[in-house]
């Protein structure tokens, strides 16, 4: 395992894995089949959430608050904290870890896109692949080989990764027996510098879809739940959607805490910021 001299910098690893719910294979060795484990309990036990920026909360990516927002304090994140609790985690571990800058182009209406994603390489003994626990309403749930062509089939349905006319990678994911564009990226890697702006930039400025609407997701045994704003919408592994419209605040509440098992009691001013999203959309 790889260790620091400094504590403050490590992830709490035993608490970690009772947060995701790990129970094996046991001991945590940096292959596949650990890697393939962790990556699926942590996609449905950790929510993707934006309610920090949502509530004008700062987003902190160090060690000691990731330890305390997504294992502690029973929250969720968005991709700089879910990919870099992940990196942490799967580095102390003993997997050679590398983050990139992804450009979404899912739904993307322009060309003139920031990176604004993090995703990783993690390279083991079966080779090298692509893993992501914080993209939301399409999270892969099993690792992507690092090889444009390749079609891999994750608990959670198909991806496929291209290589583009200009030589990044994009990754696809198959809804309804057709494919869809989710991010592309190339192999620079980032420092965690460069992840801080890009944090600070989508989690504070005015027109960011983080700070304007509530957007949680989470994988599930049999499909894939999220919230967009007031919307609860229910997509099975088969494709059927199902969509429930939240009429109130103290619904929003109930489907964040029973639902997705987000812990809201501490949360200042939430309410009226429901209030707000129940209003716009009702």
């Amino acid at each position: 395992m790889n260790h620091s001299d400094n504590h403050n910098d490590l992830i709490n690893l035993d608490a970690y894995l009772k947060r995701i719910g790990y129970e094996g294979p046991f001991p945590l060795q940096a292959d596949y089949e650990v890697l393939a484990a962790l990556q699926w309990h942590h996609s449905q036990a950790i929510p993707f959430e934006n309610l920090n920026p949502l509530l004008g909360l700062p987003i902190k990516l160090d060690a000691q608050s990731l330890n305390g927002k997504l294992l502690n304090q029973q929250r969720g994140g968005y991709c700089y904290e879910q990919n870099g609790l992940f990196k942490r985690v799967l580095e102390q571990i003993g997997f050679r870890v590398d983050g990139f800058a992804a450009k979404v182009i899912w739904n993307a209406t322009s060309d003139d896109i920031m990176r604004s994603h993090k995703v990783l390489r993690v390279t083991c003994q079966e080779g090298t692949f692509l893993v992501d626990v914080g993209f939301g309403l399409a999270v892969p749930t099993g690792p992507i080989p690092l090889a444009p062509g390749t079609i891999a089939r994750t608990p959670h349905g198909r991806f496929q990764l291209l290589m583009t006319d200009d030589g990044e990678f994009k990754l696809q994911v198959e809804f309804d027996k057709s494919w869809h564009d989710l991010y592309q990226f190339d192999l620079q890697i980032q420092q965690p510098a460069d992840y801080e702006v890009f944090n600070w930039y989508v989690s504070t400025h005015p027109e960011s879809m983080f700070v304007n609407n509530l957007i949680v997701s989470k994988p599930v045994a049999n499909g894939r739940l999220t919230l967009s704003n007031n919307r609860l919408t229910t997509r099975s592994l088969d494709g059927d959607d199902t969509t429930q419209i939240l009429t109130s605040t103290s619904e929003i509440r109930g489907v964040l805490h029973d639902v997705f098992n987000i812990d809201v009691e501490p949360l200042t001013g939430l309410d009226e910021v429901l209030n707000r999203i129940v209003q716009e959309n009702s």
